[in-house]
Parts: C-alpha cells; sequence; structure tokens
C-alpha cells in the first residue's frame, strides 16, 4: 500500500533534485526553523530517496531517531507542513484501523519574486543572497563545463585533514589560502563574503572547520582552474565551484 502511494507521490525525478530543495527550503527559512524541526526535515529527507520526494514514517520512529518527545515532533512536522515544506498525508490500517505509518511528501522549492531559476531544476531556484546572482550573470558557461572530482565531491577521507585549528580565526586561514595564489585585498574579501553569504544558513548544522575546509577546497580548485582555461570572472566561478561542494557535502551527510 505504502510503496503504490509514494509512487504516485513522488515529487522529483532523481536524488540531484530533492538533494537542491532541501537545501533550499532550509536556507530560505532559516528563520522560522527551529533544530527540532530542521532534524525531522534532515530524517525525512533520507528516507525519501527510494521514492525520491516520498517518505513514510511513523510518530514514534522518528522521534526516537532524533532523541525527542512524539509531541515535539508532531509540533515540528506541523510546522514543516504549514511552511509548505513538507505535505502530511495521514494514513490508516484498512482492517484493524487506527493510524498506520504516515506518508511525507517533500515539496518542490518554489522561486521567490525576483528570483532567477537553477538549471538543476526547472522548478527550483537559487537564493537570492547577490553575490549567487554575480554568480549566474558571470560564470554559468565556466562552471557548468565539464568538472575534474576536486571540483563537485568532498573526499572521503576528510576527517583525517581536520585534525588540527589551522589558525586563529576563519578569516585569516582564508586569506592565507587566497595569498598562496595571488595577493589581492579586495579580492579576498569579495571570495570570503561570498564563503560566508553561503554557509551563513548551515553554520549551526555542520562544524565550523568542516566549512572552512570546503571553502579552502572551493579556493584551491577555483585558482588551478586559472591554470588550465581562461575565467571571466574569478568571484563567479569560486561561487558556482563552492556551490557545488557545499551540495556535495549536504549529499555525503544523508547517505
Amino acid at each position: 500500500m505504502y510503496q503504490e502511494l509514494a509512487k504516485q507521490h513522488r515529487t522529483f525525478d532523481n536524488v540531484e533534485h530533492l538533494n537542491y530543495a532541501v537545501r533550499k527550503h532550509l536556507y530560505h527559512n532559516k528563520h522560522q526553523l527551529n533544530q527540532t524541526a530542521i532534524d525531522v526535515f534532515k530524517l525525512l529527507a533520507r528516507h525519501a530517496v527510494k521514492y525520491v520526494g516520498v517518505a513514510y514514517l511513523k510518530i514514534d520512529t522518528i522521534a526516537k531517531a532524533i532523541g525527542k518527545h512524539r509531541s515535539t515532533v508532531m509540533r515540528a512536522l506541523k510546522l514543516l507542513a504549514e511552511l509548505n515544506i513538507i505535505e502530511k498525508l495521514t494514513q490508516y490500517r484498512p482492517k484493524t484501523g487506527g493510524n498506520g505509518a504516515n506518508i511525507y511528501v517533500i515539496q518542490r522549492y518554489k522561486p521567490m519574486q525576483g528570483e532567477v531559476k537553477n538549471s538543476a531544476e526547472n522548478t527550483n531556484a537559487t537564493p537570492s543572497v547577490q553575490l549567487r546572482n554575480e554568480a549566474e550573470n558571470t560564470a554559468v558557461a565556466s562552471v557548468g563545463s565539464p568538472k575534474t572530482v576536486t571540483e563537485t565531491e568532498i573526499p572521503k577521507s576528510i576527517n583525517k585533514v581536520l585534525k588540527r585549528i589551522r589558525s586563529t580565526t576563519p578569516y585569516s586561514e582564508f586569506k592565507n589560502w587566497v595569498n598562496a595564489y595571488v595577493k589581492d585585498n579586495k579580492l579576498t574579501n569579495k571570495l570570503y563574503g561570498i564563503y560566508k553569504a553561503q554557509t551563513h544558513y548551515i553554520k549551526g548544522v555542520y562544524d565550523a572547520e568542516l566549512l572552512l575546509h570546503v571553502g579552502i577546497q572551493a579556493i584551491k580548485t577555483t585558482f588551478n582552474a586559472t591554470k588550465r582555461k581562461n575565467i571571466k570572472s574569478i568571484t563567479g566561478y569560486f561561487n558556482g565551484v563552492l556551490d557545488k561542494l557545499l551540495d556535495s557535502l549536504y549529499y555525503s551527510h544523508t547517505e
């Protein structure tokens, strides 16, 4: 029964589109979602890959998985539904009666007025952060070209490179890496601004050092790419690479 309903209500063509929508929902509702709602949403996303966008779980199962009381979970689910992030389809046992596992349908992200649609999915959109709009306008062709593995994936051995704190502040470490390629304070500040804009809404979800590592990897990928091809906009290219790396980071945590 659940499988047939899940097939009927699937909302995405593939996991990449699901992953994209989850990130956008988290970003655009960051001021309205509490940590429990975020944990519930991420749990649903992890269970929504077989029939992409659809998860069927009992309240008690969700509560046990995230370590919260069922009433707390119910409030989180209600909030997610009110924000049109998910749709809840209540199921009943036809023979024995009572509630079965509910079906939760993760909704497609609908662009806000003035946002530009992203090529990853026609019905999804890029964030309204101004720095990302720059990337759309200046680096689409470059960022859309064939990528090396390091440009689109987070290394599986990432924990090994996070053994020490590299500097006293994230900015100084970020600046040191940019300076290893080019000494340009104005460019450094622009790149760091992009990094801050893209990681601001998830800094409470992932370890700060892990996010800094992703930013540094984006720096290395961007400047190494300048040795192979002509890049019209360093900031735009960096923005696109960082966006893909953050997508990869999220996906690695939902497998």
